[in-house]
C-alpha cells in the first residue's frame, strides 16, 4: 500500500479534519499509523514525498519513506538520535540509528532518501536496484493515471491482502481476491466525505475476474431495493449480454458452457446479498414473466408466504456458471419478488426477504443511502456497497484479538454506508468509492429488521428477553406448548431447557436476588414459585411448592430497593407473600371480600408511601399499605372496567364500565373525566402519558389517531432514557405500529407482528423490540 502526495503536511491537516477521522482518531490502529510516520512527519521541507507499507512475516507491518534527499536534512536530525551507526550491503551504505526508542534504517540511491522500520526492506531494494529488477509493467501503468495535484493510494491487491490478513480472517477478503492487480486512486478530502477514484490494472499475463465484464453493457443497479437493513452489504455486477460473458470466461480458461442458458440470458444483473449467516444471490430480469416459465421445469412448489410463492428447485446447479465473480453452494430455493428471482440455500433465508420487502424496510428507501449514490455514475459495470455498522459488527466477529477492540470501538455515526463502483472497459477498470456524511433528522427513526428465527415448537408465551449478566447480550425465554421452558440465544440456538409440567402464569421477572449484579428470572406455575439462574438452574430454596393453587402470575416488590425481595402471589381471594429465603412473610395478609384477584397487585411508591393495588373480579379495587391493610378508602357507586390502574399524574387511574376515565387521590377524593370509550377499550399509563384504544381510535394525551380496523393487542408504553413511544399490534393484519408520545408514526412503521412486544434498549441507545411473527417464529426489530 502506497500513499503520496504533493504536499504531506497539507494532506494530513486535512484529513485529520475529517468527521470520520476527528471521531475515530483515538482508536489503536490510527494511534499505531501515526506513531510509525511519526519520524517522517518532521520532514516539513519534504513536501513531494511517499508512504508505502508493507507486510513483513507473519506479525508485521514495515512503514517506509521515500523522498527527495535535498527535502531531508539527516544531518540535522543528529541531535536527536542516538546508536547511529553504519553498514555496508551489496556495496551500499546504511545507517541503522534510533529515534524515540524506534529502530530506523535509511539508504540513499542517488537523489533520493529510503526510511524504513524495517532493515529487510531496505536490504531487499538495495537487491531490486543492484540486479536491475525490472518495476510491475502493470504499476507502471497505473502510475500515469493519477492526477498530481491531489494525493494518490496505490494498492497491489493480492499483496495487499498479506497487510489485511493481520486484522482480518482471511476467507473475508474473497471480494477482491483475484479481482485486478494494480489499484491507483485519487484521494479527495473534505471534511464530510472521503472519496476515492482512479483506475483498476492487470499484468496481461495475469487473467483476473474483473474481466468477466467486459464488453457489458453500464446499468442502473436496482437490488438495493431487496437489500435488507439488516444485511452486512451486497455486491451487483452488470451481465446484460450472456454470450459476452460466456466468451469472456473462455478467454480467462473458465467453463464456458451451462445447459441452463435459455434461462439466464434474460437477465440484466446479477447480485449477492451478504448476511451474517447465510447469503442470498438475486437476479434481475428483462423479462421476468419469461423467466418464471423457464424455471418452472426445474422446481417444485415448496409454500405460500405471505402471498409470495416459494419453490424448492430440483437442480441445485444452477447459478455456477456465475462463479468466481457470484458464489452460491446451492441454490436450493427460489422465490420471485417484482423483477427479481431471489435463491437461498434455505426457506427461512427468503421468508426473511419476503418480510423484509413487505415491511418496506429495504436500503434502497433510506436517504443515507440515495446521498452516497448520488456521488457515483447513474451507470456502471459493477456496484459494491456496505452498510457501516452493520459490516463493523460482522468484521468484528471475523478480527484477530489483537485487532478485535479497533473494530468493536470503530464510529461510523453519521457515515452510514460506503459504496465502490467499478466500469470495465478493455485496460482498466474505472473505480469510484465513496464514503459519505449523511446526517439523520433527530425527529424520524428508523426501523430495522434485526433477526428472525423458528422455534421447533409453538410457544404457550410471549417470548421475552433475559439479560445474560455475563456477556451482557439479551437472549429469549420461552415456554412451549410441550410445557418445555426454553432460553435461546438471538439466533434461535438452544441455550438450556427444562421441563416443568405445569404451564407459567404470565410473564417472567427479571431480577437480581443477591444484589451482585448476577441475574434470575422469577416465574408461578398453578402449584410452585420457580427462581432459575442463568443456566436454568434452580436457584435455593426455590421451587416452593404450595398447597393451594396460584391464581396470578407471580409478583415481586423490593419496596426500598435494598434486596429484601417480596414474592407476591394471589390464590383465589387471597394474597401472600414471601421472602427470598421461602418463608411466608409474617405480619402480611390480605383477602377480599367478595370474589377472586383478578389481576396481579400492582406496586407504586408515592413520597415516601408504598401503596399496592388489588383488583377484584366484582371490578372493586383495594389500596393497600405493604402489610395488606387498607391504605386509602374512597366511595363510589360507579362500577370499574375492569381495565388495569395505573398512576397517572400522582393518581391511580383506570376507566369505568360505561368508558370514563376515573381517577382516586392519595386521600380516596374520586374523579371521572368524560371519555365516551367503546365497552372493550384498553387503557394504559405513566405518570406523564395517558393512552387509550377504542375500537380503531388510540388516543395519546390529547392527540387522536385512527387505525385501520382490526384486532388489537393492548397499547404499551416503551420509555427508554429519554425516549417514550407507544405500541400497538394489529393481531388481524399482522402489524406493529410505533408512535412517539405526540402521535406521530415512527418512520418505517407499521411492520410485520403479531404479538405484543417486549423490549430493551441497547448500549448504542437503540431499542430493540421483540414479537411473534408467524405461530413459529420470532421477530426482533431496531429502532435507531
Amino acid at each position: 500500500m502506497i500513499f503520496q502526495s504533493e504536499d504531506l503536511a497539507s494532506t494530513s491537516s486535512t484529513l485529520l479534519k475529517n468527521s470520520f477521522f476527528e471521531e475515530n482518531q483515538d482508536l489503536p490502529i490510527f494511534k499505531e499509523v501515526a506513531n510509525q510516520v511519526e519520524f517522517f512527519n518532521q520532514f516539513e521541507t519534504a513536501a513531494n514525498g511517499v508512504f508505502c507499507f508493507s507486510a513483513v512475516g507473519k506479525k508485521d507491518i514495515a512503514a517506509s519513506f521515500i523522498a527527495s534527499s535535498e527535502d531531508v536534512n539527516f544531518q540535522g536530525l543528529k541531535a536527536e538520535i542516538s546508536n547511529h551507526k553504519t553498514f555496508n550491503y551489496e556495496g551500499k551504505q546504511i545507517h541503522e540509528f534510533t529515534w524515540k526508542e524506534k529502530n530506523l534504517y535509511a539508504v540513499w540511491f542517488e537523489n533520493n532518501i529510503l526510511v524504513s522500520d524495517s532493515k529487510l526492506i531496505v536490504e531487499n531494494k538495495i537487491r531490486d536496484i543492484e540486479n536491475q529488477i525490472p518495476i510491475d509493467e502493470a504499476f507502471t501503468d497505473v502510475l500515469k493515471t493519477v492526477d498530481g495535484d491531489s494525493p494518490s493510494l496505490f494498492l497491489h491487491l493480492d499483496e495487499f491482502k498479506n497487510i489485511y490478513n493481520k486484522a482480518f480472517a482471511e476467507h473475508t477478503y474473497f471480494l477482491f481476491s483475484n479481482l485486478t492487480d494494480w489499484v491507483a486512486l485519487d484521494v479527495k478530502i473534505n471534511s464530510d466525505k472521503l472519496q476515492l477514484s482512479g483506475v483498476g490494472i492487470n499484468n496481461h499475463a495475469q487473467k483476473r475476474k474483473v474481466g468477466l465484464l467486459k464488453n457489458q453493457k453500464r446499468i442502473q443497479h436496482e437490488i438495493a431495493k431487496l437489500v435488507p437493513l439488516n444485511a452486512i452489504g451486497f455486491e451487483s455486477y452488470a451481465i446484460t449480454d450472456f454470450e459476452a460473458y460466456l466468451a469472456q470466461r473462455k478467454t480467462l480458461g473458465l467453463p464456458d458452457k451451462t445447459k441452463y442458458q435459455p434461462i439466464l440470458e434474460h437477465l440484466s444483473e446479477v447480485s449477492k446479498i451478504h448476511f451474517t449467516n447465510q447469503d442470498l444471490v438475486v437476479l434481475r430480469s428483462k423479462k421476468a414473466a419469461t423467466t418464471l416459465e423457464d424455471l418452472k421445469p426445474l422446481m417444485e412448489f415448496q409454500k405460500n408466504f405471505r402471498n409470495f410463492e416459494i419453490f424448492q428447485l430440483n437442480e441445485t446447479d444452477l447459478l455456477q456458471i456465475y462463479a468466481p465473480l457470484i458464489v452460491l453452494k446451492q441454490a436450493n430455493f427460489v422465490t420471485q419478488i417484482e423483477d427479481f428471482f431471489v435463491f437461498s440455500t434455505s426457506v427461512e433465508a427468503l421468508e426473511n426477504t419476503i418480510i423484509n420487502h413487505v415491511n418496506r424496510l429495504s436500503l434502497h428507501q433510506q436517504s443515507s443511502y440515495q446521498t452516497q449514490v448520488e456521488k457515483l455514475s447513474n451507470e456502471s459495470t459493477a456496484l459494491l456497497y456496505a452498510l457501516s455498522e452493520n459490516w463493523a459488527d460482522y468484521m468484528q466477529t471475523k478480527s484477530h484479538s489483537t485487532f478485535k477492540q479497533n473494530v468493536k470501538a470503530l464510529s461510523f455515526s453519521d457515515y452510514k454506508g460506503l459504496a465502490l463502483q467499478m466500469n470495465v472497459d478493455e485496460e482498466y477498470a474505472y473505480l469510484n468509492a465513496v464514503l459519505q456524511e449523511t446526517k439523520q433528522d433527530i425527529e424520524t427513526a428508523v426501523v430495522k429488521q434485526k433477526g428472525r428465527f423458528k422455534l421447533e415448537t409453538k410457544t404457550l408465551n410471549k417470548p421475552q428477553f433475559f439479560t445474560n449478566w455475563r456477556t451482557k447480550q439479551r437472549d429469549v425465554f420461552l415456554q412451549d406448548q410441550n410445557l418445555q421452558t426454553q432460553l435461546l440465544d438471538d439466533n434461535g440456538n438452544l441455550i438450556w431447557d427444562k421441563k416443568l409440567n405445569e404451564v407459567i402464569l404470565g410473564q417472567a421477572i427479571e431480577f437480581d436476588i443477591y444484589r451482585n449484579t448476577r441475574l434470575q428470572l422469577a416465574f408461578a406455575t398453578e402449584n410452585k414459585i420457580y427462581v432459575l439462574d442463568k443456566n436454568g438452574n434452580n436457584v435455593a430454596p426455590f421451587p416452593i411448592q404450595l398447597k393451594e393453587k396460584i391464581t396470578q402470575p407471580l409478583q415481586i416488590f423490593d419496596y426500598d430497593n435494598n434486596g429484601k425481595h417480596r414474592f407476591i402471589i394471589c390464590q383465589g381471594n387471597k394474597m401472600k407473600a414471601f421472602n427470598k429465603e421461602g418463608k411466608q412473610v409474617k405480619g402480611f395478609a390480605f383477602t377480599t371480600d367478595n370474589s377472586a384477584i383478578s389481576h396481579p397487585p400492582k406496586h407504586f411508591r408515592i413520597g415516601r408511601k408504598d401503596y399496592l393495588l388489588v383488583q377484584e373480579a366484582s371490578g372493586k379495587l383495594h389500596i393497600l399499605d405493604r402489610t395488606g391493610k387498607e391504605r386509602v378508602s374512597y366511595t363510589t357507586d360507579v362500577e370499574f372496567s375492569g381495565n388495569p390502574w395505573f398512576l397517572y399524574d400522582g393518581k391511580f387511574t383506570s376507566t369505568t364500565k360505561d368508558g370514563n376515565l376515573v381517577q382516586i387521590s392519595e386521600e380516596g377524593k374520586l374523579e371521572i373525566t368524560e371519555k365516551d370509550l367503546l365497552p372493550t377499550h384498553f387503557i394504559s399509563a405513566n405518570n406523564r402519558l395517558l393512552v387509550t384504544l377504542s375500537e380503531n381510535i388510540l388516543q395519546i394525551n390529547e392527540v387522536q389517531i385512527e387505525l385501520d380496523y382490526g384486532l388489537y393487542t393492548a397499547p404499551q408504553i416503551i420509555q427508554s432514557q429519554d425516549k417514550t413511544w407507544v405500541s400497538v399490534t394489529d393481531t388481524q393484519a399482522k402489524k406493529l405500529y410505533v408512535f412517539d408520545e405526540f402521535g406521530n408514526a415512527l418512520k418505517g412503521f407499521p411492520v410485520y407482528g403479531n404479538s405484543a412486544v417486549d423490549y430493551f434498549s441497547t448500549e448504542a441507545s437503540k431499542i430493540q423490540l421483540m414479537l411473534m411473527g408467524e405461530e413459529d417464529s420470532i421477530l426482533f426489530y431496531e429502532i435507531n
